[in-house]
């Protein structure tokens, strides 16, 4: 089997801004490295436990007042970075997490093919766990 086939579904792209990471009452500040409509990498921060398991909650910063909140889940770490896979997102962050691609990307139709992809995701009566 070949490793250097992509197995992402969902299109990255880099982007590098402040992000903090809370699990109940502990809290990271970290640098996020790319994003997608399913999840995020970052820098891993300092006093990051070995093990976590636990739903985490993610604030990416994009401007002085404005925030995309999602909660996240723990996909894969290496020594330098950790990978998260997106739970759970508000509308109002899904809509600026879809302008933030749209104006990175430059190609409306990758973009339109993400959203199909992850609304093939979501169950069929539109609930978000």
């Amino acid at each position: 089997m070949d490793v250097n086939i992509e197995r992402r579904r969902f299109s990255r792209v880099l982007f590098h801004t402040p992000v903090a990471l809370h699990q109940g009452e502990q809290a990271w500040q970290c640098q996020l490295l790319d994003i997608s409509l399913h999840g995020l990498s970052v820098s891993k921060p300092k006093h990051w436990p070995a093990a976590s398991s636990a739903p985490l909650h993610a604030s990416i910063q994009l401007a002085d007042d404005t925030l995309i909140h999602m909660r996240v889940c723990l996909a894969r770490q290496s020594s330098r970075q950790l990978g998260f896979a997106c739970e759970d997102i508000d509308l109002d962050s899904i809509g600026l997490l879809r302008r933030l691609l749209e104006l990175n990307l430059g190609d409306a139709a990758t973009l339109q093919r993400d959203l199909s992809e992850l609304a093939s995701l979501r169950p069929p009566d539109g609930i978000v766990n």
